[in-house]
C-alpha cells in the first residue's frame, strides 16, 4: 500500500495511541498517530518517545492504547 511505503498510515495500518499527560496524568485516545499530529503532535517525537529515545514528547508520554 503507497501510504504506508511513504511512512503514513492507512486506515488499517493504524493504531490508537494514548497520551498521557505527565503532569496531570490525565490521558487522551487518539485513532492513530495521523489524528495525534492533527491535535499538534510530531509523529517522529512520538515513535522517538515510545520507543525510549525521548522522555516525552511536549509534556505526555506516548503508548499504544490497546
Amino acid at each position: 500500500d503507497w501510504m504506508y511505503t511513504c511512512g503514513r498510515e492507512s486506515d488499517h495500518n493504524a493504531r490508537p495511541i494514548r497520551a498521557t499527560n505527565i503532569k496531570t496524568g490525565e490521558s487522551v485516545v487518539f485513532q492513530s498517530s495521523v489524528e495525534a499530529a492533527r491535535h499538534g503532535f510530531q509523529r517522529p517525537s512520538i515513535w522517538r518517545q515510545m520507543t525510549g529515545e525521548y522522555s516525552h514528547h511536549k509534556g505526555y508520554k506516548f503508548e499504544y492504547a490497546e
